[in-house]
C-alpha cells in the first residue's frame, strides 16, 4: 500500500487533479498490505527460515473499486469540494487476472499457518521440518477471491492508520 507500483498513489494523483479514475475492472481484487507489514514480514521469515520455504502474509482483500471510492470520499472529506471525475473501467491487459493467487490447492497441502501468516515449505525436503508456534493448514486456496475480503468502512481504517488518505490543506 503506497509503495511504487501501488494504485494507491494513481489513484489520488487522478482523484487531486478531477479526472476519471481507472479501474482496471469492476470485480477486481487486490490482498493489501502496509510497508510496514512488509518490513515484519521480512523478519518474521528470517527468525522462521530452514532453507527454501515461501512465507505468505494474512492480509486482507478488497476490490479496487471500494479503495477506488474510498480515496475519493477521503478527498471530499479533507477538501470539503465534490469530486468531479468518475470511476472508469479501463480493461483488462493481457496477462493480467481479476484475483491474484498466493498459494495453490497443491502448495496449501504441505503448508504451516499460525494467526499471521502462511509458511510453504520446500517441496525438495523429505523430511517433515518444524516451526515453533505453527500447525498445519488447512487445504485451500488462498486466493483473492476466496479470502475473507474487507469493506468500505476497514478500507477507510486501512487507509487513514497508514497515511495514504487526503488530509486537510495538503491537496
Amino acid at each position: 500500500m503506497g509503495s511504487r507500483g501501488s494504485v494507491i498513489p494513481l489513484f489520488r494523483d487522478q482523484i487531486a487533479k478531477g479526472i476519471p479514475v481507472t479501474v482496471t475492472h469492476a470485480e477486481m481484487t487486490r490482498f493489501m498490505m502496509s510497508i510496514p507489514q512488509a518490513a515484519q514480514l521480512v523478519i518474521d521469515a528470517a527468525h522462521h527460515s530452514q532453507g527454501g520455504e515461501v512465507f505468505v502474509l494474512k492480509m486482507p482483500i478488497l476490490k479496487i473499486t471500494d479503495l477506488a471510492q474510498c480515496l475519493i470520499d477521503s478527498f471530499e472529506q479533507a477538501t470539503g469540494n465534490i469530486y468531479s471525475g468518475e470511476v472508469i473501467e479501463s480493461g483488462i491487459r493481457p496477462g493480467e487476472k481479476l484475483y491474484e493467487e498466493l498459494m495453490s490447492l497443491e502448495e496449501s497441502e504441505r503448508a504451516l499457518e499460525n494467526g499471521q501468516m502462511y509458511i510453504i515449505p520446500s517441496s525438495f525436503h523429505t523430511a517433515e521440518q518444524e516451526y515453533e508456534g505453527f500447525q498445519k493448514a488447512i487445504p485451500q486456496e488462498y486466493s483473492s477471491k476466496t479470502a475473507p475480503q474487507i469493506f468500505q468502512t476497514a478500507i477507510r481504517e486501512l487507509i487513514e492508520k497508514n497515511g495514504l488518505g487526503f488530509t486537510i490543506g495538503a491537496v
